[in-house]
């Protein structure tokens, strides 16, 4: 009966000594705090391990679990939540070096929304996932400027927008920080650049937009390309020397010597004979009539009064349908042309006029087409759209859809109420931002017919082919058609 007693004593003292040790030293580390009935850590307690960590805060089983503060031995620190023994949940890092991070942890790496700011001054804001930039994010930079866009892997990529410390604003696609396809660029003094790009500067041929006017232009390396004009020389004629002028010899006077003439012989003188004058009778003077003696009877004075011919006014062609157009401007037409009594209902009396075909939106508006960027594209969703006079030049009507994947516009010169205008050389623009952009060519312009307008809304339906850059030499070109718009006239 000893063996038993010894057996059962023997294990008395190692699970003492055993429980002792776990309560000093574990894993070269010292532990200071509760346990649970296994002898594991659990409840508040602070673990400081061999290397100099220091862990104190809530336990779970043996793992940090819930709210702790972790210390490095450089400094580095984290206060927030833990799940097994990671960082987890909402959490703050900061490190020796001044950087700091405020958000989202999930399995010990900055995952979800949170907040980081460097030691620099540089600041991110947005999405991260494990431990890197990710998803939707502003960057401010004070030497790079600000980014708003989306991220992958700590890299500017896809859609997104670089404004500089200068102003300009750079929006497109992006791929591993550098801008790729067609970018446009906004300057800061109002002009515009959309079309290739090389290390994130203007590179190629594009289109420009100065003063509100689009136009061919080709930039090198971040510098616009401006063709000089050879100046032409007017060389001087060469001087026409003087003719010599030789003296010419002075005339000999040659004096005549006059003889006296002989002189006449006197002649005798003859007898005058004195002859006597007839007698003449007066004569009965002859009164004759001249015209101014006779009396004439006036004859009356007929004026022709010509007819006078008054312009007749050309009746404007709006299309083959048979549904009566209206319009209606209060006044003049900015051109001087009188328009007709403002309508009180659209045409045909309904709230659509009948050219329509597309349902009508939210805000009593229509703006939709066809396209072939994609295979049977359609597109309906512009979030603004309007028309507007250009205050610039005299008369022009600009229409817009934009703020959506597409963006359209067409601009009438010389507007005049209802009829069918052409969209000539870069007039008609459809571009996906950040993408390509596409205009209409002089040689093939496009065609928008306005069917509807009572001064509030202009209503049509549009169609054309645009070409990259305006440049019908090109293959890349993009089909519009099946176009119709009923949009509010902004001022």
């Amino acid at each position: 009966m000893a063996y038993p007693r010894n057996l059962l004593t023997w294990s008395i003292v190692v699970f003492t000594l055993l429980f002792s040790l776990s309560a000093t030293s574990y894993g070269a580390g010292v532990y200071d705090g509760e346990r649970n009935t296994f002898n594991r850590f659990h409840g508040q307690g602070t673990y400081t391990y061999g290397n100099g960590k220091v862990y104190s805060g809530t336990w779970r089983d043996g793992r940090r679990h819930g709210q702790g503060t972790q210390t490095w031995p450089n400094g580095d620190k984290y206060v927030g939540t833990w799940s097994e023994s990671r960082a987890h949940g909402k959490g703050v890092k900061t490190w020796a070096n001044g950087d700091r991070y405020d958000g989202n942890w999930i399995g010990g790496k900055s995952s979800g929304t949170g907040h980081f700011v460097w030691s620099n001054g540089d600041d991110y804001t947005g999405g991260f996932l494990k431990g890197k930039r990710s998803g939707l994010g502003i960057f401010k930079s004070k030497s790079l400027g600000v980014y708003q866009g989306e991220w992958k892997a700590d890299k500017k990529q896809g859609k997104g927008t670089l404004t500089s410390s200068n102003g300009t604003e750079a929006t497109g696609q992006w791929n591993n920080d550098y801008l790729v396809g067609d970018v446009v660029f906004a300057f800061s003094n109002g002009n515009q650049y959309t079309g290739p790009v090389s290390n994130n500067l203007p590179n190629g041929e594009g289109v420009c937009k100065v003063l509100g006017k689009l136009a061919p232009c080709k930039y090198n390396k971040g510098k616009r390309v401006v063709k000089k004009v050879a100046k032409k020389v007017v060389r001087k004629p060469k001087p026409i020397p003087a003719p010599i002028v030789k003296p010419k010899p002075k005339a000999v006077v040659v004096k005549k010597v006059v003889k006296p003439a002989p002189a006449k012989p006197i002649a005798k003188l003859a007898p005058k004979v004195v002859v006597p004058t007839p007698v003449v009778k007066p004569s009965v003077p002859v009164i004759l009539k001249t015209p101014s003696s006779v009396k004439t009877t006036p004859k009356p004075v007929v004026k022709v009064v010509k007819p006078v011919v008054l312009p007749t006014v050309p009746k404007v062609d709006v299309g083959d349908e048979g549904e009566k157009a209206v319009f209606a401007r209060r006044g003049k037409h900015r051109s001087g042309a009188k328009s007709k009594k403002p309508s009180t209902k659209a045409a045909g009396g309904a709230n659509k006029p009948a050219f329509l075909k597309g349902p009508m939106r939210s805000d009593g508006a229509i703006f939709s087409f066809k396209h072939d960027w994609i295979a049977n594209g359609y597109y309906d969703t512009a979030p603004t759209v309007w028309a507007k006079f250009d205050a610039i030049k005299f008369g022009d009507l600009k229409l817009r859809a934009e703020g959506g994947d597409y963006e359209l516009t067409m601009v009438i010169d010389e507007y005049d109420g209802l009829g069918a205008y052409p969209l000539k050389y870069f007039k008609g623009v459809i571009s996906k931002p950040g993408v390509a952009s596409y205009q209409t060519t002089s040689t093939l312009p496009g065609r928008v017919v306005i069917k509807f307008d009572d001064g509030k809304k202009i209503g049509g339906y549009f169609e054309f082919v645009a070409y990259r850059n305006g440049n019908q030499s090109s293959s890349e070109k993009r089909t519009v058609r099946g176009g119709e718009f009923l949009v509010p006239l902004v001022k």
